[in-house]
């Protein structure tokens, strides 16, 4: 989750500091990327 739609953006910014993750999106973006990529 980005840092704008984060009401507390410690866990997810740790995981990008650390490389993990993958993608950053906002919060009304992410069900649609899971969607896409399980179809996928």
């Amino acid at each position: 989750q980005d840092e704008s739609t984060s009401v507390v953006f410690g866990m997810p910014k740790v995981a990008i500091e650390l490389g993990a993750a993958q993608k950053i999106l906002p919060l009304g973006n992410i069900s649609q990327f899971v969607v896409a990529y399980c179809r996928n």
